[in-house]
């Protein structure tokens, strides 16, 4: 009977402990022919879910840039409401064959980068920490971006959200 009771004592130690251990999230987006989208969650160190999905350029023009330039704001879904976001870093450098057609991509990425912004403040809220840079490059032709958000969440709410989903 006592190793009944330490064993169910250490198992609800390890349940509501478990309440309080970081959930990192991370998204993963590579521009190509098309955009290819990487979303994996861990618990500690231990992946807990991974999904890839692949989207076309017409596809997301007409699911979401069409409804995010014609809506004047986006409605939060009830789960969204119990994320917050406390960090939201996006550098980009960006270099063309000539300096013209360099300041315009930059103007123009600017332009977007501000959109996609606006979107995701929109939905959750605006973090404290923000870091947000269009770097231009005229020495070389390249494109490089970087986008890192850390978002928080406790785990019973990842759990209550995964089971109503179904």
């Amino acid at each position: 009977m006592f190793w009944i009771i330490i064993i169910v004592f250490i198992f609800l130690c390890l349940i509501i402990s478990s309440l309080f251990l970081p959930l990192t999230c991370q998204l993963s987006l590579k521009v190509g022919d098309q955009i290819d989208v990487e979303l994996s969650v861990k618990l500690v160190n231990f992946s807990v879910y991974r999904k890839t999905d692949q989207i076309s350029y017409d596809s997301f023009i007409e699911d979401h840039l069409e409804q995010m330039l014609t809506k004047k704001s986006l409605e939060k879904p009830n789960w969204l409401k119990t994320i917050k976001l406390v960090k939201f870093n996006w550098s980009t450098k960006i270099g063309l064959e000539h300096a013209d057609e360099t300041a315009l991509s930059v103007s123009s990425l600017l332009i977007i980068k501000g959109m996609i912004t606006k979107v995701i403040f929109q939905l959750l809220n605006q973090p404290k920490a923000i870091d947000y840079l269009v770097q231009p490059n005229f020495e070389q032709l390249m494109f490089q971006s970087d986008c890192q958000c850390i978002f928080s969440l406790k785990l019973w709410q990842a759990i209550y959200m995964k089971f109503k989903r179904k």
